[in-house]
């Protein structure tokens, strides 16, 4: 970033040595109002006996998003607009590529944003952040073409050291617009502007794409109690690098995905996560969770999970 920090560039290259797969994440971010994003994730689908991969998913995303605000010391509103383009391949590695989704969608952003921040808190430890959602791929030659509205609220509420965190998460497409999917346990984006398309939702303890987890109807409700354990503030000088802080995160996931006249079949899950803060040359830093996640219901699992980001 330069050194205001108006103009920002995040690049985070992978690669895939199996299959020969250049993956990762591009961002540029002007003055926390206008972003233009690139992606490029792969999925294992189906192994061997061997462990070896055969079959494979890549989805690629671009995505431009422009708000404008009005500041004021205790809250922050904000609205815009933005377009997003969306492609998923299916691979056979003995055979050949076939696609599956071919998204366009155009889409305005509106939301209100009270959250506060103390010294020693791991994140948000109060205040409100609402976000609101509607967007279209009517007669833009994509493989669907229907609307989606969606509201995302969540709530910080400090407990002494601690901080009770909620969220409530409400989606609703139209039939011939793409169908949710939950499941995973996905990390918010690094960079807090509004991300259009969002169709997977994560409910920790479950697999994404379970046939019970799919519809154009969708809520997720979530509630956290996040503590601090240590502030370890070390660091070495040769290389560059330390770990700030670690956290406990006890969570309960609820969440179900239906059909238009159908009844939501909720799913349960709970589970535990550590957060950590490494650092980097004292400027940059990020977290990491380890998580295990439990589900109670049909389809649940036994899940550990390593992320990059906090989960809300």
């Amino acid at each position: 970033m330069d050194a205001l920090g108006l103009h920002q560039y995040y690049l985070a290259p992978e690669y895939e040595f199996t299959q020969n797969q250049l993956l990762g994440s591009a961002d540029y971010v002007y003055d926390y109002r206008h972003r233009l994003s690139v992606n490029r994730f792969m999925t294992v689908k189906a192994t061997d006996s061997d462990e070896k991969i055969r079959r494979y998913r890549i989805r690629e995303d671009l995505q431009w998003v422009s708000t404008w605000r009005h500041l004021a010391l205790n809250r922050r509103f904000y609205w815009g607009l933005g377009a997003a383009f969306d492609q998923e391949k299916d691979h056979e590695v003995d055979g050949g590529t076939t696609p599956l989704v071919r998204e366009r969608v155009v889409g305005i952003v509106a939301g209100v944003d009270t959250r506060r921040q103390q010294w020693l808190s791991e994140g948000p430890s109060q205040g409100q952040w609402l976000r609101l959602f509607a967007e279209t791929s009517s007669k833009l030659k994509a493989d669907y073409d229907g609307n989606v509205v969606r509201a995302d609220w969540r709530a910080h509420l400090p407990l002494h050291r601690t901080v009770l965190a909620l969220r409530w998460n409400e989606a609703y497409g139209t039939t011939t617009a793409q169908p949710f999917e939950l499941g995973g346990s996905k990390s918010d984006d690094y960079i807090p502007l509004p991300r259009l398309n969002e169709r997977q939702f994560a409910l920790r303890g479950y697999t994404s794409g379970e046939p019970t987890l799919i519809g154009h109807r969708a809520r997720v409700l979530t509630a956290e109690w996040r503590a601090p354990l240590l502030d370890l503030d070390r660091h070495a000088m040769t290389p560059p690098v330390g770990i700030n802080r670690l956290s406990l995160n006890l969570f309960y996931d609820l969440g179900a995905a239906w059909e238009r006249g159908d009844s939501p079949n909720y799913h349960r899950g709970i589970g535990v996560e550590l957060l950590a803060e490494p650092e980097l040359i004292y400027i940059a830093r990020w977290q990491f969770r380890a998580g295990v996640a439990k589900g109670l219901d049909q389809g649940g699992e036994t899940k550990a999970y390593l992320q990059a980001g906090r989960s809300f």
